[in-house]
């Protein structure tokens, strides 16, 4: 339910107003939990206990309405 429900919104935005959504600002994203979890990677489905994402900074340019 919540993957049809939230996920759907987010191109949109509107899924940073449902509670259990959190927003945060940061180069460096950690995830660890106690048992595996699916991560999709680049259409490749995974499992991982831990999940480190990076943001590297300008590897992609984009153009953004009203620049």
């Amino acid at each position: 339910k919540f993957v049809s429900n939230v996920l759907a919104k987010v191109y949109a935005g509107e899924h940073l107003r449902y509670r259990n959504v959190h927003h945060c600002r940061g180069k460096e994203l950690r995830i660890v939990c106690e048992k595996a979890f699916r991560v999709d990677v680049d259409g490749e489905e995974e499992k991982a206990q831990e999940l480190v994402i990076t943001l590297m900074p300008k590897a992609l340019r984009m153009r953004v309405p009203g620049e």
